[in-house]
């Protein structure tokens, strides 16, 4: 069976069936990508995150939401 959205091949382990979707669940990395979307963070978690994956651009930009 192949994952639904990134068409990878499902390993034995890894096929869920989803009761409240009434379908099969995507594969576990989609899972995950899919949870970090939808996670509700504040806007300091979300500058953290920035800065931290982006550190090249925190002396170039501004994160401070003074002036969005």
């Amino acid at each position: 069976m192949r994952c639904h959205i990134c068409d990878r091949t499902l390993g034995e382990g890894e096929v869920t069936y989803s009761e409240l979707h009434d379908e099969f669940d995507p594969c576990p990395a989609c899972l995950q990508a899919i949870s970090e979307v939808f996670t509700h963070k504040s806007e300091e978690e979300i500058t953290a995150e920035l800065e931290w994956e982006f550190p090249e651009l925190s002396d170039s930009c501004d994160f401070s939401l003074d002036k969005v």
